[in-house]
């Protein structure tokens, strides 16, 4: 019984066999860019947080009293460029009660960072490890209060002030699935600057969550 050789490179002009070596050559490290990793990863978490600095003391960054521990939530998204390299969002939802009377509601404050991740995004791996750091916006909201004084009462309403921060952490999970997993993360983050040209606060959070990992080929 005969057989036919379909292809032999030893038999193909010596161009053709540069250009497919050259070919080979540039595809071998893009395998681990393009093929090996996870196309979306994400987190969605729920946590404790508890502020330091002067978040935590009796003179606030924007208030005339400190705050006490809360709670966040929030989602993270990143792309992954290879198995140990993503970028990605940071968006972070805080609410610490405040120690003191007159305050109707939390202070809040909603960060959104553009954040690098370094760690393990392989989908053989069931086990996912990244530390992560990033900076950018936060929101810091402070709820309607009354402040009472030798001279009067004044209602203040809800606003707002626009501040910048940053935040580094490290985040760990097991994947469940091509698709899912569960995890955590402990992430610290740091108002370098807030309303005022005050910086200085900062809070530590500690969260569980869900984790996406949506593999290249699904």
């Amino acid at each position: 019984m005969k057989t036919f050789q379909i292809f032999s490179i030893k038999r193909t002009p010596r161009a053709l066999r540069t250009a497919l070596l050259l070919l080979v050559i540039i595809i071998s490290p893009a395998r681990g860019i393009c093929g090996d990793r996870y196309k979306i990863f994400g987190k969605y978490f729920l946590g404790f947080t508890n502020p330091n600095g002067d978040l935590g003391q009796s003179t606030s960054t924007t208030l005339n009293t400190g705050l006490n521990s809360g709670w966040n939530m929030g989602f993270d998204g990143a792309y992954p460029f290879d198995t140990h390299v993503a970028v990605g969002l940071d968006i972070r939802y805080s609410m610490f009660p405040i120690d003191a009377s007159g305050y109707d509601g939390n202070y809040k404050i909603l960060s959104l960072k553009p954040t690098l991740f370094f760690g393990s995004f392989s989908p053989d791996n069931g086990f996912v490890a990244a530390g992560f750091v990033g900076g950018g916006y936060s929101f810091l909201i402070t709820p309607p209060h009354t402040v009472a004084s030798l001279y009067g009462t004044y209602n203040y309403s809800s606003h707002s002030d626009l501040g910048l921060g940053v935040g580094t952490g490290f985040l760990y999970g097991y994947r469940l699935s091509d698709s899912f997993g569960i995890g955590g993360a402990v992430a610290y983050d740091y108002l370098i600057l807030a309303p005022n040209g005050n910086g200085g606060g900062s809070y530590l959070s500690v969260d569980i969550g869900l984790l996406i990992t949506v593999v290249e080929g699904l």
